[in-house]
């Protein structure tokens, strides 16, 4: 993970040149994956998630990097969740990450907590302790959350085995989380 503080990051108009640039070459190499990933991202990054998420679900339908495409699904789930739209419509989409690439965790660190806020620990629970034992990806992949592998995972086991009255875990996940 970078850290972004060039003059570059700082400009309030670089999303939307990023995003004229992109455009443009789309309308001239239209089956160009990486192009249509890279403009979702910037729609994404500016917060124009119905822009975004229209063309995540364009990339989806393209071949091309695999870690783009997975990240493509997943950030359709992100959008649908942040969006406000029923859960089954977004748990659907990070089913379709996870079944996409299925040594990442992300998708099931977010389906997990959903599961866990729904008050449903028992589901919770069972995905965060599968999620908890899948190697944290190549760290150049295109998306990768650190925080989910670091912790985020650990405390949603933890909490669903505190509501389950698996003291014993519930205490060996706090501490870990306590340790890093």
């Amino acid at each position: 993970e970078s850290i972004q503080d060039g003059a570059r990051s700082r400009d309030a108009s670089k999303n939307e040149r990023d995003i004229e640039i992109l455009k443009r070459a789309i309308k001239d190499e239209p089956q160009e994956p990486r192009y249509v990933f890279y403009l979702a991202q910037t729609y994404f990054t500016a917060k124009n998630f119905p822009e975004a998420l229209q063309i995540y679900q364009k990339r989806c339908e393209m071949e091309g990097a695999l870690d783009e495409k997975f990240w493509s699904f997943f950030a359709i789930g992100q959008i649908q969740e942040y969006l406000g739209m029923p859960s089954d419509v977004f748990l659907k989409s990070y089913e379709k990450a996870y079944a996409f690439d299925s040594a990442r965790a992300e998708p099931l660190e977010r389906m997990a907590n959903c599961y866990l806020q729904q008050g449903n620990s028992l589901l919770a629970y069972a995905l965060a302790r599968h999620a908890r034992d899948l190697p944290v990806p190549f760290p150049m992949s295109s998306g990768f959350y650190s925080w989910v592998y670091a912790f985020a995972l650990d405390l949603i086991y933890a909490d669903a085995a505190l509501d389950l009255q698996k003291f014993d875990e519930a205490r060996d996940a706090y501490l870990k989380i306590l340790s890093t």
